[in-house]
């Protein structure tokens, strides 16, 4: 049962990145990618409204299988007890970081159904936006980070900002193929020019968070050459470091 608990526990985490690149990539090529209101042409309009309905289905995956994570980790307990430790569970750090989680989550999908439904504006956009910068931080919360005694508040966060990076860089690709698809259908050279043009902006800063706050991470957390190829963590650290490189 406790290997169970431990394969479904790395699906649903990998879903979890997934979803949130999903979410906050959306959110991103949403609102810096795509053109304005001004510049707008059906095809950027039927763009906009599926980036949204992306970033909706996204928010709405990371509250679900942050619930499903919070759930399994109290079935793994209540298997070692023999009973359900509610009370005690969700006095926790852990699931009061992983409830707000949840309730960011739904909050993003709602905001963005919003922006969906009821047109653009520029409350709407805030709050979206506010959201979906709330919901990466919070990763900050479930981190190695939470767990340190000496310089906490630091590395939560740059291990917010390294995953606030990655999600957007990430999930800003897989919103770029959803454009292209889209864009096949009905070609529009200037539309795929704008959007190349402002995504790469977007992707360098994205990638210069990732590298800069994993380098400071890295730093912290590895101590030495030993601590690099000796560990788990440092190994798992050389295979970030190579596929991000290949990438």
């Amino acid at each position: 049962m406790e290997t169970l608990g431990g394969l479904l526990s790395v699906v649903l985490r990998g879903l979890g990145l997934a979803t949130l690149a999903l979410s906050l990539g959306g959110s991103a090529f949403a609102l810096l990618v795509l053109p304005g209101a001004r510049d707008r042409s059906p095809l950027a309009d039927r763009a906009l409204r599926r980036a949204l309905r992306l970033t909706l289905a996204g928010s709405a995956g990371v509250a679900v299988t942050q619930l499903l994570l919070l759930l399994l980790q109290l079935w793994t307990l209540k298997d070692g007890i023999g009973a359900w430790p509610l009370r005690e569970f969700l006095s926790t750090g852990f699931a009061r970081a992983g409830l707000i989680r949840v309730c960011l989550g739904l909050s993003l999908g709602a905001a963005t159904w919003f922006l969906l439904h009821r047109g653009p504006s520029k409350g709407r956009w805030t709050g979206v936006v506010a959201l979906a910068l709330s919901l990466g931080g919070s990763s900050a919360w479930l981190s190695h980070a939470i767990g340190r005694l000496e310089d906490r508040a630091l590395l939560m966060a740059l291990d917010a900002l390294h995953q606030v990076g990655a999600a957007v860089w990430v999930g800003g690709v897989m919103h770029l193929v959803a454009f292209w698809l889209l864009w096949r259908q009905s070609p529009d050279g200037p539309l795929a020019a704008t959007v190349f043009r402002r995504f790469s902006p977007l992707a360098l800063a994205s990638v210069g968070a990732i590298v800069g706050a994993g380098t400071a991470l890295s730093l912290s957390y590895v101590d030495g050459i030993d601590g690099l190829f000796g560990t788990g963590y440092g190994i798992m650290l050389l295979t970030k470091v190579s596929i991000l490189a290949s990438a």
